[in-house]
């Protein structure tokens, strides 16, 4: 999920809200309206679902505290966290590492429930104090107060990714001392849920009849599942990361060639013979001018390859992306995903030292997985 529009900013953290928050918008507006126009027939069709627009837009400012708790607790315990993004099914906290102890991690996910609770309170609150007011304003309050606790106990579910999922990652990581275990553990069980709900959701919709709601919960199922398996996938792929350097998973910088060589000159005598898909663009000082790649080759005529200097058609240094030698693994490949990269040069003083290829990346990661999983068997 991209990270959408940013639309303002809290405490340095951006805060962007992804185009499937639009349909969750609509979706709260619609259901939320229709409720109170049965509820409340003495108000009009208008002001039934325009307080429900109000109180979809409230709930997501709700969501937003939810996340900033959780963001707030990650910064106070050393965590850096660099956006917040709002969706369809709630908002999530951006955080640019995982947790490194089973507290940290308890502290962190712990906070978003328990703002939600205080949050359901307040709004409780307040709907008891002004209760014998305008039902407009106790209408709001009492759905705001309600849908908190749902949202807090919904979060509590002990299945990864979910945040009870993350506190029940955190007790079994504090008790056996093994953080895959414990990520595998929390992560079937968000599996089983998720099932669970796609099957709650389609009895809903066939045998209870309301077509709509089992829908809702079907696809909030599929969502958890989904969510379980990749969010395991990566925590698996994080741990791997782990004190990688970029220098450690790097090929041999390829020979460059100079600016004025012939895209025919480059293919014939150094893309095909080295089976290579990108050669570095050296300027006489042997400094890094530019990137010809194989997409660059393949936007020139054939029939132009023997007058086209690799200079004219390069991808140039003001626009690569490059790494270091000193750089986090995980750091190159996030950056590698974003641009739809398949090399990246890596340079140093000026210098293409090396390259770092997504497919070589991607076998070595899968080697040392492989590795760590006969380890932890041979521990077992």
């Amino acid at each position: 999920m991209g990270n959408g529009v940013k639309v303002f900013s809290i405490g340095g953290i951006g805060i962007y809200v992804n185009w499937s928050w639009i349909i969750a918008i609509a979706i709260v507006t619609w259901s939320v309206g229709d409720f109170f126009h049965v509820t409340y027939p003495s108000w009009s069709t208008g002001t039934a679902y325009a307080l429900g627009l109000l109180s979809g837009v409230l709930l997501f400012v709700t969501v937003l505290i939810h996340e900033l708790a959780h963001s707030f607790t990650a910064r106070a315990n050393g965590l850096p966290v660099n956006t917040i993004t709002l969706f369809i099914f709630g908002g999530v906290s951006n955080l640019t590492r995982e947790p490194q102890t089973p507290r940290i991690e308890f502290l962190v996910a712990i906070a978003g429930p328990l703002m939600s609770l205080v949050l359901s309170g307040i709004f409780y609150v307040l709907y008891i104090a002004l209760h014998g007011g305008p039902t407009e304003v106790t209408a709001v309050l009492g759905y705001l107060a309600s849908v908190n606790l749902i949202l807090a106990i919904f979060n509590l579910i002990p299945g990864f990714p979910l945040d009870g999922g993350r506190v029940l990652r955190s007790i079994v990581w504090a008790i056996t001392g093994n953080l895959r275990r414990a990520t595998h553990i929390a992560s079937n069980i968000g599996d089983g849920f998720g099932y669970l709900f796609i099957v709650a959701g389609l009895l809903e919709a066939f045998v209870g009849g309301d077509v709509i709601a089992g829908i809702w919960l079907a696809f909030i199922g599929w969502f958890l599942h989904n969510a379980a398996t990749a969010s395991y996938q990566q925590a698996v792929m994080d741990r791997v990361l782990i004190g990688v350097e970029v220098r450690n998973v790097m090929d041999p910088a390829p020979a460059g060639v100079g600016p004025s060589l012939t895209i025919q000159e480059a293919v014939e005598g150094h893309m095909m013979t080295r089976g290579t898909r990108a050669l570095p663009v050296n300027g006489p000082d042997g400094s890094l001018l530019g990137l010809l790649t194989l997409s660059d080759v393949q936007q020139v005529p054939r029939d132009d390859w023997a007058t086209t200097p690799a200079s004219k058609v390069m991808t140039s240094l003001d626009h690569l992306q490059t790494t270091t030698p000193d750089a986090g693994l995980r750091e190159a490949l996030a950056a590698m995903a974003e641009h739809n990269y398949n090399q990246l040069p890596v340079v140093s003083n000026g210098r293409v030292v090396g390259i770092l290829n997504r497919g070589h990346v991607l076998q070595w990661i899968h080697l040392r997985e492989a590795l760590a999983q006969k380890q932890e068997a041979g521990k077992s």
